[in-house]
């Protein structure tokens, strides 16, 4: 009898579950990757320091919130996107 190792038999459910983890850790790096083209990490630091702070004119502020929900909605569609695998993943216009 061959020295067969059994437990190392990928499943059709395993193969799924690693295709599906593959298809979610893709989405959230182009969610990401799409936040950060519009605004890097320093820059949106940058930014809630001197919104919290109130150093930002009115204009700029307007222009934070913006940016702020806009992220929240780049969020919101990427986990709608990971959710419904059919749904074709639409991001939100930038600001």
């Amino acid at each position: 009898m061959p020295n067969i190792d059994l437990s190392r038999i990928i499943t059709a459910d395993q193969r799924a579950a690693q295709a599906e983890s593959a298809r979610e850790t893709h989405l959230r790096s182009a969610c990401r990757s799409q936040i950060l083209s519009v605004c890097s990490q320093s820059g949106q630091i940058n930014l809630a320091a001197a919104a919290a702070s109130g150093r930002l004119s009115e204009t700029d502020q307007e222009a934070y919130v913006a940016l702020v929900d806009w992220i929240a909605a780049m969020r919101a569609a990427c986990a709608a996107s990971i959710k419904d695998a059919e749904s074709a993943k639409q991001w939100p216009p930038a600001p």
